[in-house]
């Protein structure tokens, strides 16, 4: 294993580490009850969307990371599961885009924080689960 790759081990577990435990915790930030219908971080970061941002690009971010990883490990070399980690990404900065929708009605911006949140969740799984 090169000295490269030795030093990148470290790196990924402390991202995805950082990335579980700030995910635990933030739904409780500020007096928030995650086991309420309105207790989704979407919800709890309306109007605190960097925090948002953090999380989401900390565990979108230590996936594909992760998964680059487990790819060079192993010797696989697939262009396409580092292009749907790269789309899980920029699917995760779109549902950050369209915080602040409003829960009373089914509007365009709540559909697409949705779908977006959809599309990320199936990206995710795509580039670990073609491995």
């Amino acid at each position: 294993m090169k000295k490269s790759e030795t030093l990148f081990k470290p790196f990924c577990i402390v991202v995805l580490l950082c990335a579980f435990v700030y995910g635990l915790a933030l739904p409780f930030f500020w007096g928030n009850n995650p086991a309420s219908e309105f207790g989704t971080l979407s919800l709890l970061c309306e109007n605190r969307k960097g925090w948002f941002w953090l999380w989401g690009m900390l565990t979108s971010g230590g996936v594909f990371i992760n998964a680059q990883y487990m790819f060079r490990k192993f010797g696989i070399k697939s262009k396409l599961c580092t292009v749907l980690g790269i789309m899980s990404i920029i699917s995760m900065a779109v549902v950050a885009l369209t915080l602040g929708h409003s829960i009373e009605d089914w509007n365009p911006k709540r559909i697409a924080h949705w779908v977006a949140t959809g599309i990320f969740i199936a990206f995710t799984v795509a580039s670990i689960a073609l491995y």
